[in-house]
């Protein structure tokens, strides 16, 4: 029972949330697909995750092609922004000493410094990185020549780099801030603003670059120390912990454990960070929210409950896997993915129905998603499904199994009428099609019926345990379906591959 309200009083709330559940399952447009009357045969068993094969340019992954690049492995990014509109950071550039006008994009002046371990001899150094303007680069204290060409940036150290050698490169540069078309996704990427002087950016899944030099690629993960000064009565809010807040109005964020670049977020926008003191001490986790000042003072009736959540999804998948979480609110367009440690929220979804929903979703991606990360694009489905049943989860915990049974049900008729592709075989240019979330989900609650509570929850908590910090993939998920018997495994062939999905197993 919820330490805030009792499930009676909360039932019409409740109730709301299975009606949107469906909604939810049913919004998603259907695009093309395979025919009803095509068959697939089982995917073959394996045991053990295959990060994708690298080449100097390119990360390998087929639904990525031209992203990520190899020979090295980073450990680190530190990333150094001024983010002012003003007229100092224009004379700075050299560009326009003339006072901005607030509603022209800022000029965003910034040093990102990579570290990293080469894998191979390097005499060069590749990043993914796209709409900036560099100006100097050097490797390890030494100048280093370098070239922008379509969305790489090739560094060439003065003195190569050694196999197994860690070594520093620096790059800085200035950058106008612009939302980009994704190249493996439908949405936009890069960053997002409407309100003058407010922005964000949205990483998920290649907009990483668009804002520093990056390995943009899921299957290099690293920590993250990011330093923010923004304009007067702006906040920078940023991914992991908030470690410093200067008078100059820098802010200093850090990332406790390495995470994959697709999950960082930078929001720059006029809100306050508050701690939620009694949820931090009920979870152990430090949660704080960055609210516009409406907000600070008078919190929406969602966020009373998010250590509830996060102690849901811990009894059912493990510990948290980091130190903070909240909710913050941005203005402009949202998506629904995953930005590591917060819940990226407009204030009119903050205080809509669905808010519940929505955070517990968000939150849900750190197990399977920022800790236990997709090996490659194929593989997302481990991360949006597993978000998506923690929804139905939610909804459950209120109205019983018959109300999970029920967006379950609704969310499996959506999926006969979509001709959407399998969940681990999502189009090219469009990762997050609908079946990555609903069908993964609908796959999930089958299995659950068919092994039932206790055997389903803790094969899920081992398959994340096995895989926490590191990477997870649809051959892991067979292993350990697998490991459960011949007859789930056959269940789990039928339902994430079935054209014609059977009916649910029996509770």
């Amino acid at each position: 029972m919820s330490r805030h309200s009792s499930v009676p009083a909360r039932f019409g709330r409740a109730a709301a949330l299975v009606a949107l559940s469906g909604l939810l399952a049913s919004c998603v447009a259907p695009a093309g697909g395979r025919s009803g009357e095509e068959t697939r045969a089982p995917i073959p068993p394996a045991t053990t995750t295959t990060l994708p094969p690298a080449t100097a340019t390119d990360m390998g992954d087929p639904l990525a092609p031209g992203l990520g690049n190899g020979g090295y492995d980073v450990e680190e990014y530190a990333v150094d922004m001024t983010f002012d509109p003003g007229a100092i950071t224009r004379a700075k550039l050299n560009i326009d000493a003339a006072p901005a006008d607030p509603a022209d994009p800022p000029v965003v002046l910034a040093t990102a410094t990579i570290t990293a371990t080469a894998t191979q001899r390097l005499t060069e150094v590749v990043f993914d990185f796209e709409g900036a303007d560099v100006w100097k680069a050097s490797v390890d204290g030494e100048s280093a020549r370098f070239v922008q060409k379509r969305a790489k940036l090739f560094v060439t150290p003065a003195r190569r780099v050694g196999a197994g050698k860690s070594f520093t490169v620096e790059v800085s540069y200035h950058i106008t801030p612009a939302a980009r078309r994704s190249e493996v996704a439908t949405h936009d990427v890069g960053w997002v603003g409407s309100t003058p002087g407010s922005w964000h950016v949205r990483s998920e899944p290649d907009g990483a670059h668009h804002w520093l030099p990056a390995n943009d690629h899921p299957s290099d993960k690293a920590v993250f120390h990011i330093e923010v000064t923004a304009a007067p009565q702006m906040a920078a809010v940023a991914s992991g912990d908030l470690v410093e807040h200067t008078k100059d109005n820098r802010w200093v964020w850090e990332t406790s454990d390495p995470v994959p670049p697709s999950s960082v977020l930078v929001v720059i926008a006029p809100l306050e960070v508050v701690e939620d003191e009694a949820a931090s001490a009920e979870t152990g986790v430090t949660i704080r929210h960055a609210l516009p000042p409406s907000m600070a003072g008078n919190r929406p009736g969602a966020l009373r409950f998010v250590d509830d959540m996060l102690l849901e999804l811990e009894d059912k998948f493990g510990a948290y896997p980091f130190d903070s979480f909240g909710v913050v609110v941005v203005d402009g367009p949202t998506t629904s993915f995953g930005n590591h440690t917060w819940a990226v929220m407009t204030a009119d979804q903050l205080t809509d129905n669905a808010a519940e929903l929505t955070i517990i979703d968000h939150l849900a991606r750190h197990w399977f998603g920022d800790s236990a990360t997709p090996a490659r694009w194929s593989d997302v489905w481990l991360s949006t499904s597993f978000a998506r049943y923690a929804q139905w989860l939610w909804i459950e915990r209120d109205l019983g199994n018959r109300a999970g049974d029920l967006a379950a049900g609704t969310a499996r008729n959506s999926v006969m009428d979509s001709g959407w592709p399998p969940p681990d075989e999502p189009r090219l240019g469009d990762v997050f099609v609908g079946s990555v979330f609903i069908h993964g989900a609908v796959t999930l609650h089958a299995l659950r019926l068919r092994m039932g509570d206790g055997p389903f929850f803790r094969m899920m908590a081992d398959l994340y345990a096995e895989h926490a910090g590191g990477w997870v993939s649809t051959a892991d998920m067979v292993a350990a379906v697998s490991a459960a018997g011949t007859d789930i495994r056959h269940l789990y062939d039928t339902w994430l591959h079935g054209d014609s999905l059977p009916g649910f197993p029996d509770r």
